[in-house]
């Protein structure tokens, strides 16, 4: 992780790789998403907090229907 000034706050960037998991569906059990975070960070009431956070996906692998099937069973209440 890299943590560097930006103004009143900080930049702080990290590598990132990602596996998610859903059993039986079309096309694969898992989606792999790898990448690069950068999270924007502001100093409020004495704590450092999150304020804005990026991901630039370098590339992915599996099934990448996977977030699309997510969506829509939370759409159905399932």
């Amino acid at each position: 992780m890299v943590v560097r000034p930006d103004g009143p706050g900080m930049i702080a960037r990290t590598h990132v790789r990602a596996y998610h998991r859903m059993a039986g569906l079309s096309g694969g059990d898992t989606w792999i998403v790898a990448g690069h975070y950068e999270a924007r960070l502001r100093h409020h009431a004495g704590e450092w907090k999150i304020v804005g956070l990026t991901l630039r996906v370098f590339y992915q692998d599996g099934n990448i229907a996977i977030p699309d099937t997510v969506r829509s069973r939370v759409a159905l209440g399932e």
